[in-house]
C-alpha cells in the first residue's frame, strides 16, 4: 500500500506560548539513558519473541498497563515469535488506554526520583517544576505533553532515528483501524490538523470535529477506560486542549462517551460523543422501525442525561457520524424539552453523513421550539450538517432538526459534491484531511451554507436605521472617534445573511411532497422488513 509522507508531530502548542521549557528552567537529570531499553528496541526494530517483549514492556511501562492491555486479548492470537507490525500495534494500545491515573503515577515516580518505569528515565523534568507542582494534572500543558509523549511516541521515544511518529506507523501497518489504538491514531491526526490546517478557512471548524466522530467514537468500548486523555483542537483559542474520558454510558449498539476539559476553563465546553454503525447491533439498530436508533436511545437517553448533569461546563458540543449523528440530534432535540431543565446556556451539534429523524421526533422537536421561544432561559443552539449529496443514508428519514424561524438557533451545512466515487467514500471517508477540505478524493467540491441567529441580523438592521436617521454631520462626527461601519456595508452584510438564511431554509424545507411521500413509504416498509428479519436471523444463530 502507497502512503503519502507524513511529518513528525508538532509540539502541543507553539513555542512562543510554551512557559519556562528546559533551556529557561535548571533541568534535573535523571539518569542516563543509555542502558535501557537495549532488548526492548531491538524488538520494536524488527520483531522476536513475544514473551520477552511483553517483559520488557512491563519494564519500561510498568505491570498494571500492560497487563490492562494484554486482558483485552489484544496479543492472544500473535504468534510467539512477533512480526514488527504486532510490536507497533502494542505501542499504539499503550498510548490508547493510558490514564490520567497512570500519568499522576509516572509524574509521582519523576518527581521522587525513584523511578520503576524505565521509559520515564528519557524525561528531564525541571527542578522548579518538580519542586512547584504537586501532581501531573497541575503541570502546564508543555510538561504534560513531554509525559504522555511517553506513552503515545513509542517509536520516536526509543528509536529517535525511527522516520514516522507512532500515529503515523499505525497507519502504515494498517492497524489504525483497529479500536484498540483509535485515541494514539487520532492523537497524530489532531496535530497535523493543528499544524497544518488553513484557519482562515470557513469550514475549518468543521475538521476537527470530523476527526473526533470518525476517530474518537469508533473504538472498543472495552477499552476505553475514563480518565483517558485526548487533545482536542480549540479554534477560540487556536491551539490544543487536553480533555479526559469522564464517562460513558453503553448498550449494545449504542456507545456514547463524555469528555471534558482536564483543567476547567468556562470557554471549553464538555464533549458528547456517539459512535456510528459498528457491528451487528448497531445495524439492528439502524434498521428500527420507530426511527434511526430510537428506541435504544429512548432507553438510555435518561442515564445520558444522568452523565451530563455532572458536568461544570456551560456548553455542550455533541458530536457524531452516521447512526451516531442521529443519536447526536436526538440529544439535542430531547435537552430542548421543556421538563429536561436543559443544564446548558449552549448547545452545539455536529452531524456527519446523518441519517434524518422520524416524523414524530419532528413534530416534537418543532413544538419545543416554540415553547422554549417565551422561555427567558434557554439555551442558544448551533446545528452543523455535514454530508455528502449523494450519501443514500442521509436520505432515509423525515427530516434533520432545523431552526425553522427562532431566533436562538442557527443552522450550518457543509454540502459535499463529486461527479464520481464510491458509495463508501461518500459515507464513511472523510471529508477534510490535515485541517483541510480534501479536493482529492472523488474530485470533491462543497457549499458551505449558514446561517445566523435572528438577534445579529435585528442587530444590523437596527444598525442601519439608526444611520439613516442621523445627521450625517453627527455621523462624521462620530467616526472621528469610534469605528463603525458605513451604510453601504451595512446593506451588504444584511443582504448576506438574508441570502444564507434563505438557502438554509431551503434546505430545511425538504423535499417535494411527492418525493417525501415515496420516501416514506418506502421507508416504513422496506427497513421495518429489514429490521425484524435481521431480529430473527440473530435469534437463530444466538447472535
Amino acid at each position: 500500500m502507497n502512503v503519502p509522507p507524513v511529518d513528525s508531530d508538532p509540539p502541543l502548542i507553539p513555542p512562543e506560548e510554551i512557559d519556562q521549557t528546559p533551556q529557561q528552567e535548571e533541568v534535573k537529570e535523571i539518569s542516563s539513558t543509555s542502558v535501557f531499553h537495549v532488548e526492548l528496541k531491538a524488538i520494536i526494530a524488527t520483531g522476536g519473541s513475544k514473551e520477552i517483549y511483553i517483559s520488557e514492556l512491563k519494564k519500561a511501562f510498568g505491570s498494571t498497563l500492560i497487563d490492562r492491555i494484554i486482558g483485552t486479548g489484544l496479543t492472544k492470537k500473535w504468534p510467539e515469535n512477533l512480526e514488527r507490525k504486532h510490536c507497533i500495534e502494542f505501542l499504539g494500545a499503550i498510548g490508547h488506554q493510558v490514564t490520567l491515573d497512570d500519568l499522576e503515577e509516572a509524574f509521582a515516580q519523576i518527581k521522587s526520583g525513584k523511578i520503576t518505569w524505565t521509559i520515564l528515565h528519557q524525561v528531564q523534568m525541571p527542578t522548579l517544576r518538580l519542586w512547584w507542582n504537586t501532581n501531573f494534572q497541575g503541570l502546564p500543558t508543555y510538561w504534560k505533553n513531554q509525559i504522555l509523549t511517553l506513552f503515545r511516541n513509542g517509536t520516536q521515544v526509543l528509536l529517535p532515528e525511527t522516520e514516522l511518529p507512532l500515529g503515523a506507523e499505525l497507519y502504515r501497518t494498517g492497524t489504525h483501524r483497529y479500536g484498540n489504538v483509535a485515541y494514539t491514531h487520532y492523537d497524530h491526526l489532531v496535530r497535523q490538523l493543528a499544524k497544518k490546517g488553513d484557519r482562515s478557512r470557513a469550514e475549518f471548524f468543521l475538521a476537527s470535529r470530523e476527526l473526533i466522530a470518525k476517530r474518537i467514537a469508533y473504538t472498543r468500548p472495552e477499552n476505553v477506560h475514563d480518565g483517558a486523555l485526548v487533545p482536542i483542537f480549540r479554534e477560540e483559542k487556536g491551539k490544543l486542549v487536553y480533555y479526559k474520558v469522564a464517562g460513558q454510558v453503553h448498550m449494545k449498539g449504542f456507545h456514547a462517551y463524555l469528555f471534558t476539559p482536564l483543567v476547567s476553563d468556562p470557554k471549553d465546553p464538555a464533549i458528547l460523543v456517539y459512535r456510528g454503525t459498528q457491528g451487528a447491533a448497531s445495524v439492528q439498530r439502524d434498521l428500527d422501525p420507530t426511527g434511526v436508533g430510537k428506541s435504544s436511545f429512548l432507553k438510555m437517553a435518561p442515564q445520558v442525561r444522568a452523565m451530563l448533569e455532572k458536568t461544570n461546563s456551560e456548553k455542550l458540543e455533541v458530536i457524531g457520524h452516521s447512526l451516531g449523528a442521529a443519536d447526536a440530534s436526538r440529544t439535542v432535540a430531547f435537552l430542548l424539552d421543556p421538563t429536561a431543565k436543559c443544564p446548558f446556556k449552549q448547545i452545539s451539534l455536529y452531524a456527519y453523513c446523518a441519517p434524518k429523524l422520524d416524523i414524530a421526533t419532528i413534530e416534537e422537536w418543532r413544538r419545543h421550539l416554540k415553547i422554549a421561544q417565551l422561555l427567558e432561559k434557554r439555551p442558544t443552539i448551533e446545528l452543523n450538517f455535514a454530508e455528502h449529496e449523494k450519501d443514500f443514508v442521509t436520505w432515509t428519514g423525515s427530516s434533520n432538526l432545523t431552526g425553522e424561524e427562532s431566533t436562538f438557533v442557527h443552522t450550518n451545512y457543509l454540502i459535499v459534491s463529486s461527479k464520481s466515487g464510491s458509495a463508501k467514500n461518500h459515507h464513511t471517508r472523510p471529508f477534510f484531511k490535515e485541517g483541510n477540505f480534501d479536493f482529492e478524493t472523488d474530485k470533491r467540491t462543497f457549499r458551505l451554507l449558514q446561517s445566523f441567529p435572528h438577534g445579529e441580523l435585528a442587530k444590523h438592521i437596527a444598525e442601519l436605521e439608526r444611520i439613516k436617521t442621523t445627521h450625517p454631520w453627527l455621523l462624521t462626527l462620530k467616526g472621528l472617534f469610534f469605528t463603525q461601519p458605513s451604510q453601504e456595508e451595512l446593506e451588504a452584510r444584511i443582504a448576506e445573511m438574508e441570502k444564507a438564511r434563505s438557502q438554509v431554509q431551503s434546505i430545511e424545507n425538504g423535499q417535494s411532497w411527492m418525493v417525501w411521500s415515496a420516501g416514506r413509504a418506502a421507508d416504513y416498509t422496506v427497513r421495518a422488513f429489514g429490521y425484524y428479519t435481521f431480529r430473527g436471523i440473530r435469534a437463530i444463530t444466538g447472535g
